[in-house]
């Protein structure tokens, strides 16, 4: 039984952690917030993590979806180096640029 529950929880962070990384995209290209595509009660979740992301660009924040991309290979002081980076900055490295791209569409 947990098992399911473990691959549900799993579906729902992948789910929540796509969006993100989606309104941080939109936010980069310049859209506003009102053009969230989340927006029917069945997109909760998502709703609220497109926001978020969008909000994270917004403060210069790195959300957690694309420090992910490096925690996954094990290189978590290239994901607080990225972190730093942007908001220092407002820039990001070119592996990030590629990855918001491929989510821009």
């Amino acid at each position: 039984m947990c098992q399911a529950y473990e691959n549900e929880r799993a579906g729902i962070v992948a789910s929540e952690h796509y969006a993100t990384i989606k309104g941080f995209a939109a936010a980069r290209q310049s859209k506003s917030k009102s053009d969230n595509p989340f927006n029917t009660p069945y997109f909760s979740y998502e709703k609220d993590a497109w926001n978020h992301g969008w909000n994270c660009w917004h403060e210069r924040i790195l959300p957690a979806a694309l420090q992910k991309q490096y925690w996954n290979k094990g290189d978590y002081a290239k994901a607080q180096s990225e972190s730093f980076l942007f908001e220092a900055t407002g820039k990001l490295s070119p592996e990030l640029e590629q990855i918001i791209k491929s989510y821009e569409k």
